[in-house]
């Protein structure tokens, strides 16, 4: 029997908190923009959806706005575990293509 856990049936989603509406990377649990207006957030959304690397420049934007000893911590771990994990997924996307020949 698997363990895996569900995956999420929508990557990147919009999400409420505080007045603020974010857009959710629900695969890694990420906040990745934060929009005052819910239309500027699921366009957002949209575009990750289309270009799964520009996570990785949303991810860089979002610490670049953020400072302080903890902000420099979670900047680390992000840009490091976050876009590998971009990336691996991406590999294994072009491993799973139907374009490539059987081996």
């Amino acid at each position: 029997m698997s363990r895996r856990r569900p995956q999420p049936s929508v990557r990147y989603a919009v999400a409420e908190y505080e007045g603020a509406h974010q857009v959710v990377d629900q695969l890694h649990g990420y906040a990745l923009s934060s929009h005052t207006a819910r239309e500027a957030a699921e366009t957002a959304a949209r575009e990750l959806t289309a270009d799964p690397g520009a996570a990785v420049v949303a991810v860089e934007a979002l610490d670049a706005a953020q400072s302080g000893p903890a902000a420099a911590e979670r900047r680390i771990l992000r840009r490091f575990g976050y876009a590998w994990s971009l990336r691996q997924d991406a590999m294994l996307g072009l491993l799973r293509s139907p374009s490539r020949p059987p081996t």
